[in-house]
């Protein structure tokens, strides 16, 4: 089985995106049928978001980009103690 190798980046906008309050699975996953990528999902505007069916609030709490600074500190905690994020 092949291994894919993930960015920096990449890992973060994946830890992000499941640290989006009131985002769930389901959810999340049609986010990225529908744009490709968590990347792309903080890319995205208010409305992009809604119109994948969004809460206004959740869309909101995605575009603040608390979620990514929230994913920092944790990445920046896990290498701190010397763990790795897979």
């Amino acid at each position: 089985m092949a291994t894919q190798v993930v960015s920096q980046e990449a890992q973060l906008y994946w830890l992000a995106l499941h640290l989006v309050s009131g985002l769930g699975p389901a959810s999340a996953v049609k986010l990225i049928r529908t744009l490709g990528t968590p990347r792309a999902i903080f890319h995205a505007t208010v409305s992009e978001l809604e119109g994948c069916g969004l809460r206004p609030a959740v869309a909101q709490s995605i575009v603040s980009g608390v979620a990514f600074e929230e994913a920092s500190a944790e990445a920046e905690k896990a290498k701190a103690a010397g763990a790795e994020i897979i």
